[in-house]
């Protein structure tokens, strides 16, 4: 191990000797057993291995940082079924809704993706980043450059030199980085406005594909350079997600407080904190309570690859018909294709709600085994949920742009 860099710690979750096919999804198809603490993981045999074989199939640890080889390992089994957050934290906030927010991944994505990290760990291993402060981050995210020819490429993947200001300092003043790359909020919009004054960014991504099948590395970089993707780009798009990485959640308490004054009967008032930030916690267990009706609000568009939001939207249409208050229930979403769903659905409750443990167990508990289809649950368990589309209720310019 290199010289200053700090020791690599066991895993608080996972014994080294615990045989890793056991957390795997469909583990017991793998040949031969896989100790978490060796290095290299074989998982032939497995059944969603359809191009490759022997060590193709293999997970390579020893090439990550030491540091970080017990978290890599934790974190491919993470991506591989989300639901052992829970199991390994249950009482952590994160942890708690990680099943729900995550897709599980195939083998061979969590594969690719290990060899991801390894590149950018590597790279911080060089540099002695091991546990950076806020600047030395931003270093890692933002200022790591990327091969610009094939003669930089050989020379591997480097960093770049320490900004003069942080990033958030210079995002702050609204000023630029060294190099003129403007990083302010307002200044990083302007540049994506932009990059998309002439065309749709679904445009232009395809218009880049097109030119990119086929492509060698000048031909890559002069499709880059006509097309105006640039490190300033990156970093405007970067600046703006961090900025506003909550976005989702100003869109979802915009929309409840908007609604509000259209859902309140006379005299009904609110009785308990509302939820306005997407997702729940324990002491509020809807999106709203009154001492008339409980309401979920689900501000998402379906865009026709909508497993998780229809998941998501079955698992609160089940806790508001588990509602023993005697109070209304109501569901607001945007558009008719979550009603639709919910209504014609021939998927199961036990598919619908297999990464929601909690509501499972309600499920189970409140109306019996989950081997029912959604839609007849929601014809008898919950025919008295009222689902509501918000586009009715919103203001028209809202409305509008809502479709």
């Amino acid at each position: 191990m290199e010289y200053g860099a700090p020791a690599e710690a066991p895993s608080v979750v996972i014994d080294s000797e615990t045989d890793v096919r056991t957390l795997i999804p469909n583990g017991f198809d793998i040949e031969e057993p896989i100790r978490f603490g060796t290095n290299r993981w074989g998982t032939g045999g497995h059944r969603s291995w359809t191009t490759k074989q022997g060590q193709q199939t293999d997970f390579d640890f020893d090439a990550v940082p030491e540091p970080w080889q017990t978290a890599s390992k934790d974190w491919v089994l993470l991506q591989l079924d989300p639901a052992l957050a829970l199991r390994w934290a249950p009482d952590d906030p994160v942890a708690q809704t990680w099943p729900e927010s995550q897709e599980p991944v195939k083998l061979v994505t969590a594969q690719g993706n290990l060899k991801q990290l390894r590149l950018a760990l590597g790279v911080m291993f060089k540099h002695g980043l091991f546990t950076p402060a806020a600047d030395g981050w931003e270093r890692v995210k933002i200022l790591m450059s990327q091969p610009q020819d094939r003669e930089e490429k050989l020379k591997g993947p480097r960093t770049a030199p320490v900004a003069r200001t942080s990033w958030q300092d210079a995002a702050v003043d609204n000023t630029e980085l060294s190099s003129g790359v403007p990083t302010g909020l307002g200044a990083a919009a302007e540049s994506l406005a932009a990059f998309l004054h002439h065309t749709s960014l679904t445009d232009a991504l395809a218009s880049l594909e097109r030119r990119l099948k086929g492509a060698d590395t000048a031909q890559v970089i002069q499709a880059a350079a006509e097309a105006r993707v640039s490190a300033e780009l990156l970093i405007a798009a970067l600046t703006v997600r961090e900025s506003l990485g909550r976005i989702n959640d100003l869109i979802h308490a915009a929309g409840i407080m908007l609604a509000l004054p259209h859902v309140l009967e006379d005299g009904e008032t609110i009785t308990n904190r509302p939820s306005l930030g997407a997702g729940n916690d324990p002491s509020r267990p809807y999106d709203l309570e009154t001492d008339q009706r409980v309401a979920e609000f689900k501000l998402a568009r379906w865009r026709g690859s909508d497993a998780m939001r229809k998941r998501q939207t079955f698992k609160d249409l089940v806790l508001l018909a588990a509602d023993r208050s005697d109070r209304s229930a109501a569901l607001f979403v945007i558009g008719p294709e979550p009603g639709r769903f919910l209504r014609t659905s021939t998927s199961t409750a036990a598919w619908a709600l297999d990464r929601s443990p909690g509501a499972l167990r309600t499920f189970e508990a409140a109306f019996g085994s989950p081997h029912m289809a959604i839609a007849e649950f929601t014809a008898t368990h919950a025919k008295h949920v009222q689902i509501t589309d918000l586009r009715d209720i919103l203001p028209s310019a809202v409305a509008a742009m809502l479709g």
